[in-house]
């Protein structure tokens, strides 16, 4: 028997606690626990599971990857950038993944000179336990609204809001982004699939070190920021929109790494080595 954590509330679990004992008990039942990360194959390990039975199995992303071609057009690599720099929010619209520091930094972004930056906040609102900012959905409607009127006042930055996005439409968005934000602190999260598909799409991105996301991003191929205030991610957001230099060359280190890592294909191999077994127990069980 294989479990697989994609999730991370056990990581928040006290030893001691009946959720934590439950979660021993099962855990002690099966052949292998999968992991995402390295922090969470620590945890496991603590709720007194081997070492041996504990497999990390990063996330992958089944959007078409962008040629190195296609990455270096996008971030315009071969000339200075004429037109706006796109820059892109895509997630569950949850104030602690960040939503509210990206309309705010680029409220601040408004005011300064700097290029001219179009933007896409990208997300459905969802009621969550870990929400801290507002104290319902209309509330948090009503100031994103009135966050991106402050913005679109100006001659900067210009934003808009899509009520969430799958399939080909959420790949047209990260074939068009440039940047890709998501300046979580998300208390539970685990591994984002987003910024796999960013990485995928040659997007430079800023994000944290929160849940499991420096199992696959590192400051050699994003700005991981230590505390996603305001301040800081608007200072981020400034430097890649002026600095095509470093725009492109976080872009090709983000999308070398999740060709050699990340791929679909290798995630798909860990799992068959998983989950092979037998093929006279598969007859003898029939």
């Amino acid at each position: 028997v294989v479990v697989a954590l994609n999730g991370s509330l056990f990581m928040q679990w006290p030893l001691d606690s009946l959720e934590a004992r439950v979660f021993r008990f099962l855990l002690h039942h099966v052949g292998t626990v999968a992991v995402v990360g390295e922090n969470q194959r620590a945890r496991v390990q603590a709720f007194g599971v081997s070492g041996l039975r504990v497999e990390v199995v990063v996330n992958s992303c089944e959007l078409e990857i962008a040629s190195s071609a296609g990455v270096a057009a996008k971030q315009q690599v071969a000339a200075p950038p004429h037109d706006a720099i796109r820059c892109l929010y895509l997630s569950s619209l949850i104030d602690t993944k960040g939503f509210p520091e990206y309309l705010e930094a680029l409220l601040r972004l408004s005011k300064i000179d700097g290029p001219k930056i179009q933007a896409i906040l990208c997300g459905q609102l969802v009621a969550s336990e870990f929400s801290e900012r507002f104290r319902d959905n209309p509330s948090a409607e009503e100031w994103i609204l009135r966050t991106i009127a402050d913005i679109n006042r100006g001659s900067r930055v210009c934003v808009s809001w899509i009520n969430g996005a799958a399939g080909a439409d959420k790949a047209a968005l990260f074939r068009w982004a440039q940047i890709f934000v998501l300046p979580t602190r998300y208390p539970v999260e685990a591994q984002p699939l987003a910024l796999l598909e960013a990485m995928a799409s040659g997007c430079a991105i800023i994000t944290t070190r929160a849940g499991e996301i420096s199992t696959i991003l590192n400051d050699a191929c994003a700005v991981l920021l230590s505390a996603p205030s305001t301040d800081v991610l608007a200072s981020g957001l400034q430097t890649l929109a002026a600095d095509t230099v470093t725009r492109a060359r976080l872009a090709f280190a983000a999308h070398a790494r999740f060709v050699e890592f990340y791929q679909v294909e290798r995630h798909l191999d860990q799992w068959e080595t998983l989950l092979k077994f037998d093929d006279t127990t598969c007859k003898g069980a029939k």
